[in-house]
């Protein structure tokens, strides 16, 4: 009777305390906290990556069997366990309207199980972490957009990211043609697609009103072109009408900001200066760029890479050849932060605030970015905290709300630009879309 007392009394405390873990792991940032969107909370998270793994320069965009790798790092300088979850998603980035249990296996929600490292030898302290996805507890099962949000402790997110998980159905080409905005011929690309040769059982049940293309520019998600429906399906084709076409202002190629060195100076950074504890790179005074003839600039599209040069990493010559491209977990904990002092020669425009944008920034107008104006310089003139490696930015200003490029970095239909096309489909009577293919197009490439 003691024996059948005791077994029962464990089995019951094994009972309680899986409940109990469960129910502290299930705590969750409310949704009504969350924007569905590239967006950092707090101002000591920086350096977010979050690619298919390929290279630093790659998007979170991946096949139903592909893998994503998100890092970043805390400068608060404390290792805190961090959580994340993920929410399916909508072709227009709204939550769907299915359960948790609808789109993965297991949870939707985990710990980030690695701990954060430490930075070593350096004079800002930070903790980097990294999350490979899926786990062996979060796999996706279906394709969509997704949210992937990592919040504290307390359910606060600090950062959120989008992602998109496509199927391989059909084929799909886009291409650039000849632009038919007003006056847009020689500011803006306009993009056309085709897509066909679906299988026979799908498209036998399929319906035009279904579909849904939508297609962005340079992983700024806020490019992000308005859907677009095919008008007819004939011979295993999808037609479109042409005039539907999304058309993209394509500015000048990004600046470049190189600070894989704080040792030596380079061809785009005229000083290193040590004022106490503190790194400050002065980037030569940037001029806005005039209607001339087009010079090609090499650049990444507004991406980043974190890289270092410095002795204090344990890179040799060739490892740093290659780390543009590939992962080196040493550069992420030796690299330094430095002020970057950011600056363009202008007028003063009251009405019009000047930002500094790119990948590192989600496209985003955070205060640390923006440049003020400097009289005596005349200038606007700013500083950033910002992790050794390789950024492509943007000066832009902000008139009557919009981001504009018109007075700083101009327009020029020769420049490279990156184009990411996505064919989203909802079943008649359908509550979630799935995302059937996707294409990459980099316009000028050959120039």
């Amino acid at each position: 009777m003691i024996r059948i007392y005791t077994s029962l009394s464990y089995i019951i405390l094994i009972i309680l305390i899986a409940t109990l873990q469960a129910t502290l792991l299930s705590a969750q940032p409310e949704l009504s906290k969350i924007k569905f969107e590239d967006y950092i909370y707090v101002n000591y998270i920086k350096s977010i990556q979050f690619n298919d793994g390929t290279s630093q320069f790659s998007d979170p965009i991946t096949s139903l069997n592909g893998r994503l790798y998100l890092s970043f790092d805390d400068l608060d300088s404390d290792r805190y366990d961090y959580n994340y979850m993920i929410v399916h998603c909508d072709k227009d980035w709204n939550p769907s309207e299915i359960d948790p249990q609808e789109y993965v296996v297991g949870f939707n929600y985990d710990e980030i199980q690695e701990q954060g490292t430490f930075s070593k030898f350096t004079k800002v302290d930070y903790v980097h972490y990294n999350l490979s996805l899926p786990t062996r507890q979060v796999r996706w099962t279906i394709s969509g957009n997704y949210v992937l949000v990592i919040y504290d402790q307390e359910d606060n997110p600090v950062l959120s990211r989008r992602f998109v998980i496509y199927e391989t159905l059909g084929k799909l080409r886009t291409e650039r043609l000849k632009s038919t905005h007003p006056g847009g011929h020689n500011t803006h690309h306009r993009i056309g697609l085709k897509y066909w040769d679906l299988p026979t059982s799908f498209t036998d049940k399929m319906y035009l009103a279904g579909i849904t293309v939508k297609v962005m520019q340079n992983k700024n998600w806020s490019t992000l072109s308005e859907g677009m429906a095919p008008t007819l399906y004939q011979n295993k084709e999808f037609l479109f009408n042409q005039s539907k076409y999304p058309s993209f202002e394509s500015y000048r190629d990004f600046r470049q900001c190189g600070i894989r060195s704080l040792e030596f100076n380079s061809s785009n950074l005229i000083e290193i200066r040590e004022v106490q504890d503190s790194i400050f790179a002065l980037l030569p005074l940037s001029k806005p760029f005039q209607r001339e003839t087009y010079s090609y600039v090499f650049d990444r599209n507004g991406r980043f890479i974190i890289n270092s040069r410095d002795g204090n990493t344990l890179n040799t010559p060739e490892q740093n050849a290659i780390t543009e491209l590939d992962y080196n977990e040493t550069d992420r904990i030796y690299s330094e932060y430095a002020w970057v002092v950011f600056s363009i020669e202008s007028v003063q425009l009251p009405e019009a605030p000047v930002y500094v944008i790119g990948g590192f920034s989600d496209y985003k107008l955070y205060p640390e970015y923006q440049l003020h104006y400097d009289e005596k310089r005349n200038a606007y003139i700013g500083t950033a905290l910002m992790k050794q490696g390789r950024y492509d930015y943007h000066i832009v200003q902000i008139i009557d709300g919009k981001i504009s490029y018109q007075h700083t970095e101009k327009y020029d239909h020769e420049a490279t630009q990156d184009y990411r096309t996505f064919v989203y489909y909802r079943e008649f009577g359908g509550i979630y879309d799935r995302v059937l293919n996707v294409d990459f197009l980099k316009v000028n490439s050959d120039l």
